[in-house]
């Protein structure tokens, strides 16, 4: 189950303002269960140690008495996570889940300009743990219902990452099944598309959206271009089939 952790929260892992709030998150759950790894505690120790993390709040313009509270709560927690947990909570029976969508499906939504957008899936789960979908938020933002033609020559949204480090993320996200139910967003399979490239989750940085949000990235593309500015990478859905 952790080196699932490790694939599916890649971003949150790699990130600069990201990873130590993934390290404690993992520490916390396994401390949780009773089966804190050595591996994860010494990653946690040498975050809290080295004021790693209290650096980053400095580097962010945290407010000092802000950074003293987390100073203080970062102690607290190594020493609870120094000691075993007395009453570890008992592993949950395990459910198997199948992804939503099928690899290759390509998908529409409304948008709230009136307009059509599409995400493309590039990788599902069947029987597993998770059983999650990864998909590929497009560039198509149409006022008729796309076809599969659009799909075919549309490019996969690129945005542009300003925080320490500026970087091109193009957007993928991975969506869990359990959580469908629960979406507004009208999904419709229009059609379906061949893939003959697998689909290798550690070459990409991800992260985890409810299905709700997948249409918000075309919603806000305009005003998240004028604050973060444009991508200078380019990326075709093609690449990926």
């Amino acid at each position: 189950m952790t080196s699932q952790v490790h694939s599916h929260f890649q971003e949150e892992r790699e990130s600069y303002e990201d990873s130590n709030n993934f390290w404690f998150a993992l520490a916390k759950a396994q401390w949780d269960c009773g089966r804190l790894q050595k591996d994860v505690l010494d990653t946690v120790t040498q975050i809290i140690v080295t004021k790693k993390d209290i650096h980053l709040w400095e580097e962010l313009e945290a407010a000092s008495s802000d950074i003293k509270k987390r100073e203080k709560v970062l102690e607290a927690f190594l020493v609870k996570l120094q000691a075993a947990n007395p009453k570890p909570r008992k592993p949950k029976k395990k459910v198997v889940r199948s992804a939503i969508f099928k690899t290759g499906d390509c998908l529409v939504f409304p948008l709230q300009n009136g307009n059509y957008g599409g995400a493309f899936v590039l990788y599902d789960e069947r029987d597993t743990e998770l059983g999650l979908n990864v998909l590929a938020v497009t560039t198509i933002n149409k006022q008729d219902k796309p076809e599969l033609e659009d799909f075919i020559t549309t490019e996969v949204l690129v945005q542009r990452n300003k925080s320490l480090r500026e970087y091109d993320r193009t957007v993928l996200q991975y969506c869990y099944p359990q959580h469908f139910r629960k979406s507004s967003v009208p999904f419709e399979v229009i059609g379906h598309l061949p893939v003959s490239k697998p689909f290798e989750q550690e070459k990409h940085l991800m992260s985890a959206a409810r299905w709700d949000f997948i249409p918000s990235y075309l919603d806000n593309q305009k005003e998240y271009e004028e604050k973060n500015g444009k991508p200078t990478s380019q990326v075709m859905l093609s690449d990926f089939r």
